[in-house]
């Protein structure tokens, strides 16, 4: 017998909806088991659990998985991209699991995900997206514009400053941009000076940053496997935010963007 739905290793309490198979032929059922699940959230993360080994860890907000590591910059980063979005949220967004100083009800971040950008500086927006990435085999994850990536605390079309605020998970935050900032830092040194280091997976010692295209005006994700580009906290003038943008052969960190298209997001911890 085969059973999928359960983590090997892990002990639960109550009962655990799996798939059960024999012979090749696929039957549902359910099986008890006894003892607690233990899981490292990314809201109750200390420092010290986050080593060079990537390290496996939750959300509690929605329970998706992410994998995280202490790279060679000395910081914890995100090494899979936010897809907060991708399970409707049942729980709101407040100050206790996000790097939030107020409230977002979860029927207001769910009404935030479309199919297409509407190329908004005032309406937060994001769309979920399927696939992984070729190169290194992670996923997309969800794409934000800023309104969404700020948690709605930087919108319009003139801004004046950085972002202080953001949907990274309590305790984490997006990393600063520009020509001295925390992604042009971990792109300065050797083990990810170049685009394939910055590109390759955790596995192979890569910084796993995926090509998972962008949205803009009027348009559904495009250039997946061919461009990615990352928000960072760094304003660069009024209507645009620094980021950081990989195809597949270069890296350029010293760009701003406007606001009203959507990027991935990395966290790192504060």
């Amino acid at each position: 017998y085969t059973c999928t739905g359960y983590n090997t290793g892990t002990s639960y309490t109550g009962q655990q909806t799996v798939t059960i198979t024999n012979n090749n032929t696929t039957t549902g059922g359910t099986l008890s088991f006894t003892g607690t699940i233990s899981k490292t959230y990314m809201q109750n993360l200390a420092s010290s659990q986050c080593t060079t080994t990537p390290k496996t860890v939750y959300d509690n907000r929605d329970e998706q998985e992410y994998v995280i590591q202490r790279l060679a910059d000395g910081k914890c980063w995100m090494m899979t991209n936010l897809n907060l979005g991708a399970v409707a949220l049942t729980q709101n967004l407040t100050s206790s699991n996000t790097n939030l100083s107020s409230t977002i009800a979860a029927s207001t971040f769910n009404s935030w995900k479309k199919t297409s950008g509407t190329g908004s500086y005032d309406n937060a927006e994001y769309i979920v997206q399927t696939g992984t990435d070729s190169y290194n085999g992670l996923p997309y994850g969800t794409l934000y514009n800023y309104a969404a990536a700020s948690a709605y605390t930087i919108r319009g079309s003139s801004n004046s400053s950085d972002a202080s605020y953001d949907i990274c998970p309590k305790g984490w935050r997006l990393p600063t941009g520009g020509s001295s900032g925390e992604f042009q830092t971990l792109y300065g040194l050797s083990a990810y000076n170049d685009n394939t280091k910055m590109r390759a997976s955790y596995e192979d010692g890569g910084a796993a940053f995926t090509l998972a295209g962008f949205f803009s005006n009027n348009g559904a994700p495009a250039n997946q496997g061919s461009r990615g580009l990352y928000w960072s906290s760094t304003r660069s003038n009024s209507t645009n935010m620094s980021y950081l943008f990989l195809n597949t052969s270069g890296v350029s960190l010293t760009n701003g963007n406007s606001r009203d298209l959507g990027y991935s997001i990395r966290c790192v911890l504060k």
